[in-house]
């Protein structure tokens, strides 16, 4: 009966506080808004939990065609739905905790829940594998780093060996048990999660290098191609340095022995577990951008030769490629096999074959410049050179 009131009386104070009453906030004690705090955990990892399935299994289909990003999507679902689903087990036995006396509470079961919230290492490990990875790989396909590439598309699912062997490593080495003085997960040492807030600190820095260089490389870049590499795949690294940034600032605080609240830490513990919803929201809007830029004419559709993933799914190595059926496609960009019913045959010989082609380039582009005659001269400019790269970078390469 006393916890059912103090939690009427915590709901009341904060739908005082969403209705802007600045009163209710101002009588809000610290148990409640630590309450608070402990639920958005809960209804963190549970979100995206759920939502890194989804994305798990929307991202599966294009994950088997070998390209690099869906690949590195793919990943990252499956590493955020192990975190997350594990921490679950950790906001049980908070719940458990605050809702049951501690004689009801049974020692052996919540040691079992505390080993598996520790467990949850192993997904987070495997995400900062992945998240460096997919930052390192974006920078460089920006630069056309062919080799660096080749060697990122093989050493990805590296990343589980590296996610494995830490997050044991660090449950096996804190050895952790729970508590019946303190009714809390506690530690026998404290170096393996030494370890792992270090290795978010060093994520988050190669994470903030890679974005900085990527930034600071697209302002003067004028390929089309390397560009909206780019501009899908910075969003991921946002999120990444968003959810680590408070955590690494509790971990600063740890290292200088100054003192956490815990109401900034349950925030900060909960912004780290939201890596897996946000990724997710970042996924869904691209592909419905995508799918309206589709339906809208800007990409070909399915039945025009190579069809085109959401937006999001597209592969990294578009950006270090020179065949031209691996660019991105938009309407303004040349590629036969775009549009197979406007070539009826193929030319016995390379000079007919390459005569056909300037032809069909020129019919092309009289097309193009006729669908941009509504625009000022100054429009056109920007269009060719912003869309016609892939072209110029083509017609030197065959001259």
């Amino acid at each position: 009966q006393a916890h059912l009131n103090s939690l009427q009386c915590c709901l009341r104070r904060v739908c005082g506080l969403l209705l802007c009453n600045p009163m209710e906030a101002a009588h809000m004690s610290d148990a409640a808004w630590m309450w608070i705090f402990r639920s958005s955990l809960i209804l963190s990892c549970g979100v995206s939990t759920v939502t890194s399935l989804w994305m798990l299994l929307r991202v599966g289909p294009y994950a088997k065609g070998g390209s690099l990003f869906p690949r590195q999507l793919w990943h990252l679902g499956l590493a955020d739905f192990v975190a997350t689903g594990l921490a679950l087990a950790g906001a049980l036995q908070i719940v458990v905790r605050d809702l049951y006396p501690q004689t009801a509470v049974r020692p052996e079961v919540m040691h079992w829940l505390c080993k598996l919230w520790f467990l949850d290492n192993i997904g987070q490990f495997t995400s900062l594998y992945v998240e460096i990875h997919l930052s390192i790989s974006s920078v460089a396909a920006i630069l056309r780093w062919k080799k660096a590439m080749r060697i990122l598309q093989k050493c990805l699912s590296w990343g589980w060996v590296f996610g494995i062997v830490l997050g044991l490593g660090v449950t096996l080495v804190d050895d952790v048990y729970w508590d019946k003085q303190d009714m809390v997960c506690n530690t026998h040492n404290m170096w393996g999660e030494t370890t792992k807030d270090w290795c978010v600190i060093v994520a988050f820095l190669v994470c903030l290098i890679c974005y900085l260089c990527g930034h600071f490389k697209m302002k003067n870049a004028g390929l089309r191609a390397r560009r909206r590499v780019w501009e899908r795949m910075r969003f991921y690294i946002i999120v990444a340095l968003i959810c680590w940034s408070c955590w690494c600032i509790v971990t600063l605080q740890t290292r200088n022995q100054l003192v956490t609240s815990p109401i900034f830490f349950f925030f900060a513990m909960s912004l780290f577990n939201l890596d897996g919803f946000l990724n997710f929201l970042v996924y869904f809007i691209e592909s419905r951008v995508a799918q309206k830029l589709v339906r809208r004419g800007h990409f070909p559709s399915a039945h025009e030769g190579n069809s085109i993933a959401p937006v999001s799914c597209s592969s990294t190595d578009v950006g270090c490629t020179t065949d031209m059926e691996s660019w991105p496609k938009d309407v303004w960009s040349v590629n036969f096999t775009d549009r197979p019913h406007e070539v009826e045959e193929v030319p016995a010989t390379q000079a007919e074959a390459r005569s056909r082609a300037e032809r069909e380039m020129k019919l092309i582009q009289q097309r193009q410049r006729a669908a941009l005659s509504g625009y000022t001269r100054r429009q056109q400019d920007l269009f060719e050179r912003n869309f016609y790269d892939c072209l110029n970078i083509h017609e030197a390469e065959a001259s």
